[in-house]
């Protein structure tokens, strides 16, 4: 009996020696290796880039694409491009939206020279742009979030219409004629005088509607003056569009015929800008936008 218990005193002592011994072995290790990483810092830069300067797809449609197009307005030659869509209420862009990559029209931003000229109201307005065809040097197509740029509405992408810089006196006189009433004219000139550079457009388009009131008129007219001076250029831009249409099933049910809408849009924007030192540039700019609406449900 008594060997038997001092075998089991003496592999106790055995289990605790191994167990120290163990406990001294793992405290001899060496600790992990902790090494310093570099420090990396994430900065959000709230100066304008170009829009060349995105990484987002961007399309930039230039004065020969635009007169090879058969549109009549800025939502017909819109319409060829892919990833945007224009949803148009009658013909001639007399109403339309623009989407891109499946936005609502609330969430592209349309701009004119970089002024933001998207309605406060409703998107359904935005492209109530009182610039012809005539009077385009190129448009850019963002496509893709900018809102960190370029603020609000421009959730889906932007659109950003450059208008022309004229180099050389012209005039230039279009003449349209078609069924359903269709009838237009537009004149477009420029003028240079030294440093200063004149653009002026103005055009009318009527139509009967190609089905039950959707009888349509619209005016433009548009000036814009170019000043250069020894230290920068001033731009000086104005515009006024009217349009007066019959909204059959535009906005409510189809059954909604007899609908009726008129809009004015006035558009002043005055901008200098000016190249201090190399590689910086300075921009002034102050605009107006006015967007008149009546909208009638019986006409």
């Amino acid at each position: 009996m008594r060997k038997v218990l001092l075998s089991s005193m003496t592999r106790s002592y055995l289990l605790l020696i191994l167990f120290v011994l163990v406990q001294l072995q793992a405290s001899a290790q060496p600790s992990d290796t902790v090494r310093q990483l570099r420090e990396v810092q994430v900065q959000a830069n709230r100066i304008q880039p170009g829009f060349n300067e995105f990484s987002a797809s961007l399309i930039v449609i230039n004065r020969p694409d635009i007169e090879r197009s058969p549109g009549l307005s800025v939502a017909d030659l819109l319409h060829y491009y892919a990833g945007v869509d224009i949803r148009n209420r009658g013909a001639n862009g007399v109403q339309a939206d623009a989407g891109i990559r499946g936005s609502t029209f609330d969430q592209v931003l349309i701009l004119v020279n970089g002024i933001k000229i998207s309605d406060p109201q409703t998107g359904h307005h935005s492209l109530n742009l009182p610039v012809d065809m005539e009077s385009i040097e190129r448009i850019e197509v963002l496509k893709g979030p900018a809102g960190r740029v370029f603020g609000q509405n421009a959730f889906a992408g932007a659109i950003n219409i450059i208008t022309r810089k004229v180099d050389h006196d012209y005039m230039r006189v279009q003449a349209l004629a078609g069924d359903y009433g269709l009838g237009g004219v537009r004149l477009s000139a420029g003028m240079v005088e030294g440093t200063a550079a004149h653009h002026f457009s103005v055009s009318r388009d009527v139509s009967d509607g190609y089905r039950y009131n959707t009888d349509y008129e619209m005016t433009n007219l548009f000036y814009e003056s170019r000043i250069g001076t020894a230290r920068g250029e001033w731009n000086i831009l104005g515009g006024w569009s009217a349009r007066e249409f019959g909204a059959n099933g535009f906005y409510a049910t189809p059954a909604a015929t007899e609908q009726y809408e008129e809009v004015q849009t006035s558009l002043v924007a005055v901008s200098y800008r000016i190249k201090p030192v190399t590689n910086w540039l300075l921009q002034h700019r102050v605009y107006w936008r006015r967007n008149q609406d009546m909208y009638l449900f019986v006409r």
